[in-house]
């Protein structure tokens, strides 16, 4: 498994895209921009900057979630 910190952030997946593409999933469901991102964090993802509405995780492109 990667090290989540190893990979660059990526600006074009924010949380909200990321959730609103789990949503389009099989099996995928509403869930809430907030609760989308305390999934990330509980999996090991750290946001770039908490400070930010739409969290920039650290995930490679090549991720099989982002095919």
């Amino acid at each position: 498994m990667r090290d989540p910190l190893r990979s660059r952030c990526n600006k074009n997946y924010t949380s909200y895209a990321l959730k609103n593409l789990f949503e389009q999933t099989p099996g995928g469901f509403f869930i809430t921009n907030k609760q989308f991102k305390e999934a990330m964090v509980r999996c090991n993802f750290l946001p770039v900057n908490k400070n930010k509405l739409n969290w920039e995780f650290r995930i490679s492109l090549k991720s099989p979630g982002l095919k």
